[in-house]
């Protein structure tokens, strides 16, 4: 768990957001998003890009001679080289801890063949968004060792048992402090370097009347009117 830690540590995401992104992206503390229902706003949430703590979790996982470090591998998709993206993430994970990463290119027409059947190496690149605005949509089938899209291998018992639980709960408030408490469990145990969230913007015309910019990118045509 330290080594998972410290890469997360390790990986300067606002840095990234700035570069690749132009800023319109969000730095991701979690799994769920903001706005998210279940998502909690703690401060403590999350991995603050924070070089001193990554190396001194890594020294603490027993690698404090990096040598002895095995050669990670990364794999992403595309053809031929590495894109700058994925340069980038490599070159500071090298920088900050002192250790040597390797990518792995597979073509984008088989990537998610690959991952599905276990071909995820060490760390693999992938994204998610929701099917719908529910906490459920992210933790159980991203996290729980029994879902085919958890692809990275997941497994914490009793993360399966509150998941399991939250499934079923009827009161909301309960239901959502359930899986605040999962997210918080998973965060911990760092089974993903979590890195940012996508923004939306949209241009609207002042006589246009009801429009909303749903978090889930279906526009609600029905609730719009012009108004001149």
């Amino acid at each position: 768990m330290r080594v998972r830690q410290a890469f997360n540590y390790a990986l300067d995401k606002e840095l990234l957001i700035d570069t690749f992104s132009g800023g319109d992206a969000l730095v991701a503390t979690g799994s769920l998003p903001p706005g998210m229902p279940g998502y909690t706003s703690d401060s403590n949430r999350g991995y603050p890009f924070d070089p001193a703590k990554a190396n001194q979790l890594l020294d603490e996982a027993g690698y404090a001679d990096r040598s002895t470090f095995p050669v990670v591998t990364y794999t992403t998709s595309g053809y031929g080289d590495v894109g700058g993206y994925v340069t980038a993430v490599i070159s500071l994970w090298q920088d900050v801890l002192g250790v040597t990463i390797q990518p792995v290119v597979i073509d984008p027409f088989i990537y998610y063949d690959e991952l599905y059947a276990g071909n995820t190496g060490n760390i693999y690149q992938s994204g998610w968004c929701a099917d719908y605005p529910d906490p459920q949509n992210f933790l159980d089938i991203l996290y729980h060792s029994g879902s085919r899209q958890n692809i990275g291998r997941y497994v914490n018992p009793e993360v399966d048992t509150l998941l399991e639980q939250a499934r079923i709960e009827e009161d909301v408030s309960t239901r959502l402090a359930q899986y605040a408490e999962i997210e918080q469990r998973i965060v911990a145990d760092a089974p993903v370097v979590f890195v940012s969230h996508s923004l939306q913007a949209a241009l609207v015309s002042p006589d246009l009347d009801g429009y909303v910019l749903a978090p889930l990118g279906v526009r609600q045509w029905h609730r719009v009117a012009v108004n001149r």
